[in-house]
């Protein structure tokens, strides 16, 4: 699978750049070699910035996050911030309930 974006986690420290987009998808640049640690990103403004491999989670090609109130599918990926980025299939107990308190991607439909 591709990545081309970022899923920010959390952000372990409050001077980040993306220490306000918890939960959001921020772009992924490919073109250069990362820091040792971190992804290399692209700030709204268009600067180029790091963010560390610990509060981020590279998500597949066509994936997008799911609101908290929606309802986990099959087919959507669930990932914890304790997790450090892998993705996980729902659990038949988790289908069905709501995405709250939980990270859920859901791949785009045509």
């Amino acid at each position: 699978m591709t990545n081309t974006h970022l899923l920010i986690l959390t952000c372990s420290d409050p001077l980040m750049w993306y220490r306000h987009l918890v939960g959001q998808l921020v772009p992924m640049v490919h073109d250069l070699l990362p820091e040792p640690g971190c992804y290399w990103s692209r700030e709204a403004s268009g600067l180029l910035n790091v963010v560390k491999q610990t509060d981020a989670a590279p998500t597949p090609l066509g994936y997008s996050p799911v609101r908290p109130q929606d309802l986990i599918q099959r087919g959507d990926l669930i990932a914890q911030p304790s997790s450090q980025g892998i993705w996980r299939t729902p659990t038949l107990q988790e289908i069905g309930g709501t995405a709250e308190g939980r990270i859920v991607i859901r791949k785009a439909t045509q």
